[in-house]
């Protein structure tokens, strides 16, 4: 894994703040920890397909409470998504997760799911699949669509373990 930096590298500072048009805040957050001795097993996903059944996110979309993002209607959108546009039967990947609340929803209607992540967990279960995002690149495999929900906007300022890159 690739320790995040607590103070950006001086030969990539002027690329992160726009030649010094963007300030530079004293904040710190090790994002690794979320998937430390991560196994997503049959038991692990059954919660949270169980979870994120479709009629429950359709039910308790006032009161969900259950996901990384609780508050802003994220399971309903995905899910609304995954309906209008007929996502099931298909080959769907995620790029970045820590709780597999998409994985569940993309479960439920019937998807071969592929998570792509920095720090892979350890999955044994049907239908999905984690690679690292290295091998993603390197892969020819295609994809009906791709889900991405507060991921690629922090790509590249190594929270997770990703490489900085300020490009």
């Amino acid at each position: 894994w690739i320790t995040p930096c607590r103070e950006i590298p001086e030969e990539l500072l002027s690329k992160y703040t726009l030649e010094g048009k963007i300030p530079i805040l004293d904040w710190f957050d090790d994002g690794r920890k979320a998937l430390l001795n991560q196994n997503w097993d049959d038991a692990y996903i059954d919660k949270y397909k169980n979870l994120f059944l479709n009629e429950n996110i359709k039910k308790q979309i006032s009161l969900w409470k259950h996901e990384p993002y609780p508050y802003d209607k994220a399971a309903y959108n995905v899910l609304m998504s995954v309906e209008k546009y007929d996502i099931h039967n298909k080959n769907v990947a995620i790029i970045g997760t820590t709780i597999p609340w998409i994985e569940a929803i993309l479960l439920n209607n019937n998807n071969n799911v592929t998570t792509v992540e920095y720090n892979v967990p350890k999955c044994v279960v049907d239908n999905l699949t984690c690679i690292h995002y290295d091998d993603f690149v390197k892969s020819n495999t295609t994809y009906d669509c791709i889900f991405s929900y507060s991921s690629t906007e922090h790509c590249g300022l190594g929270r997770y373990g990703d490489p900085l890159d300020p490009d």
